[in-house]
């Protein structure tokens, strides 16, 4: 199932990646629950995981526990941390 595609990044839900992804797509494994995001690091193209570090996810009042920004760092192997 495809969410989201018109003049923005799509939302697939499916138990296979998507077979003609965009930069910036993401896809949640229907069978694993497991979410990634298709990126374009210059050199290759990739479907990366997707994994929640720090903070509280859970709050959304922006006190202590809150996440604020938003940092990437691409890791080995194919996992991007947020």
């Amino acid at each position: 199932m495809e969410l989201g595609a018109a003049g923005g990044s799509a939302f697939y839900y499916q138990d296979s990646a998507p077979a003609v992804p965009a930069p910036g797509d993401r896809w949640v494994n229907s069978t694993t629950g497991v979410e990634y995001t298709y990126i374009n690091d210059g050199n290759t193209s990739q479907w990366v995981e997707l994994i929640s570090v720090g903070g509280n996810p859970s709050s959304s009042s922006g006190g202590a526990g809150a996440n604020i920004g938003l940092v990437l760092m691409l890791q080995s192997p194919n996992t991007l941390f947020f």
